[in-house]
């Protein structure tokens, strides 16, 4: 289900507009989205999506994004985003790297931490050792985060833009008899990135799934336990849930992952001053909007949606989460010692971290938990 849909379906039949109260939906998504008139002179940028990315809240993700740099460019640029079928190996893959052998990409984070696996910091470090979608874009735009990713970025070939975050409310997908389970030996489970790595340690056997099939593959069995780069309502509304499975609040990933639109640094540095600038204005604009509507969902709509969905909530055993988290400083330990590189960034995010202990959203979100 795309951003579109899930706007203008969700909120009317969970209630929540019958009840009285009313949910703005944003103007970007509103209005009709009249065609711009491309102007002569204008760059075209092709861009392949990730595995994550052909989801279709994703998708919907990448396509107002470049519909928007279309639109504030006055149509001197557009991005044209490949069909999944025609655009071969995923992105990250092996042989097309992040680009997925075209000019820029959409990718999830955690996606890319097999290409350096510094980029978990800029993805989502495992459990408490991540930052909130807030506090991350502020370390990205107020205390040089953005300079250390494109850094590392750039050893990579490529200028990575943010459009957005998961947030922290997605949480995860479980078999009901993990619950009780002390470890995860001998369980499928699908985890990305330094997420994924956690649950390998803790003896998991990290499979690929298509995220479509995933929500039968926990119903039939075929996995245990799945974390998904969207928030918890757009998770429900694609059909997970059921007798057997149930939604837990942890995460392995830690509190989401940050999605970005990664641009071939020659073609980046190719554009001009003010085109680069549309670029960026898009992207935190996209970043903003995002995280204020899974703030509204999450609040408004998923109590709703998972009592009219049959959803239950679960919590994984305390001894695995104990596990978990020493096992998770163990890994980003090795990642910080992985390069100088790494290190660098290491010590840029937990500085950050430590400073900002306690001063996280004031609000919090709604616990949905109990």
């Amino acid at each position: 289900m795309d951003r579109r849909t899930f706007l203008k379906t969700t909120l009317s039949t969970t209630g929540v507009a019958a009840a009285g109260g009313s949910v703005a939906v944003s103007p970007a998504l509103a209005r009709p989205n009249p065609e711009p008139i491309a102007r002569a002179a204008s760059v075209s940028i092709e861009a392949h999506v990730s595995g994550a990315f052909e989801m279709p809240y994703l998708k919907d993700v990448a396509e107002q994004f470049s519909r928007r740099v279309f639109e504030v460019s006055d149509g001197q640029l557009r991005i044209q985003i490949q069909d999944a079928t025609s655009q071969g190996p995923h992105v990250g893959s092996s042989d097309k790297g992040v680009l997925g052998g075209a000019e820029a990409s959409f990718s999830v984070g955690s996606e890319l931490v097999a290409v350096h696996p510094a980029f978990g910091y800029f993805s989502g470090l495992p459990l408490d050792l991540g930052l909130s979608s807030q506090l991350f874009m502020t370390w990205l735009t107020a205390v040089g985060g953005q300079m250390l990713w494109d850094d590392l970025a750039g050893l990579h070939g490529f200028k990575p833009i943010l459009i957005g975050h998961s947030g922290a409310t997605g949480g995860g997908w479980v078999r009901r008899d993990l619950v009780s389970a002390p470890d995860l030996r001998g369980l499928k489970v699908s985890v990305s990135g330094l997420g994924g790595k956690v649950a390998e340690a803790l003896g998991g056997a990290v499979v690929e799934m298509a995220v479509d099939q995933q929500a039968s593959g926990l119903r039939e069995g075929a996995l245990a336990f799945a974390e998904l780069p969207v928030p918890l309502t757009i998770a429900v509304s694609s059909g997970f849930g059921g007798e057997q499975v149930g939604w837990v609040h942890e995460r392995l990933g830690g509190q989401g992952a940050m999605l970005a639109f990664n641009i071939d640094r020659t073609v980046w540095d190719k554009l001009s001053l003010a085109d680069q600038a549309v670029i960026e204005a898009c992207g935190r604009e996209s970043a903003i909007v995002l995280t204020a509507e899974q703030a509204a969902h999450h609040g408004m709509v998923a109590p709703h949606l998972m009592a009219a969905s049959g959803v239950s909530v679960s919590k994984l055993p305390s001894t695995l989460m104990q596990a978990a988290r020493k096992v998770a400083r163990e890994i980003v330990g090795d990642v910080a010692a992985f390069d100088m590189t790494a290190a660098r960034v290491h010590d840029a995010y937990t500085e950050f971290q430590r400073r900002m202990a306690g001063l996280d959203e004031p609000a919090g979100l709604p616990n949905l938990v109990g």
